[in-house]
């Protein structure tokens, strides 16, 4: 007869809730397009259970992974991933991310600079009474912009 010992570590089982998020800007665009909604996570939680040593190691926050050059608006389920043990189960598995976008375009004015807070002895003038503005707009208004909504100060007190 031959006597031995097993010995077995038995943890207890518990369960921790994380936060779901995405990193806005790890968010892989296509060129031109922008983000123009709120980002939303249905449902926001995850709940892992599994041994404790490995729980208590987990994040509070879980961050998930979209996939890249995104043009249209988003609206897919997500596989929740980032614990690789097969003594961990979570639920849910996926969440639905959804958020709009839009193209963007560059346009360029050019603006008046308006003086603010200049000597009334003329000592000190501007040399250059225009400057050039470049700024992106959501391709959809970009024809809709006045220059005249558009303005410069130049303030000689800051």
């Amino acid at each position: 007869m031959i006597t031995g010992s097993l010995k077995v570590d038995i943890e207890a089982k518990v369960s921790k809730f994380a936060h779901l998020s995405i990193d806005s800007a790890n968010i892989n665009l296509a060129p031109s397009y922008r983000i123009v909604s709120e980002i939303t996570i249905d449902p926001d939680t995850v709940t892992f259970i599994g041994p404790s040593s490995i729980i208590n190691q987990l994040p509070d926050t879980v961050y998930l992974t979209l996939p890249a050059a995104i043009a249209r608006d988003f609206n897919e389920s997500i596989k929740i991933s980032g614990v690789e043990s097969n003594l961990v189960s979570h639920a849910p598995q996926e969440v639905n991310v959804s958020f709009e976008v839009a193209p963007f375009v560059l346009q360029t004015s050019v603006v008046d600079v308006v003086p603010l807070n200049f000597p009334v002895d003329s000592s000190i003038v501007l040399l250059d009474r225009k400057v050039e503005v470049i700024y992106t707009v959501q391709e959809e208004i970009a024809g809709s912009i006045d220059e005249e909504d558009l303005h410069v100060w130049a303030d000689f007190n800051k």
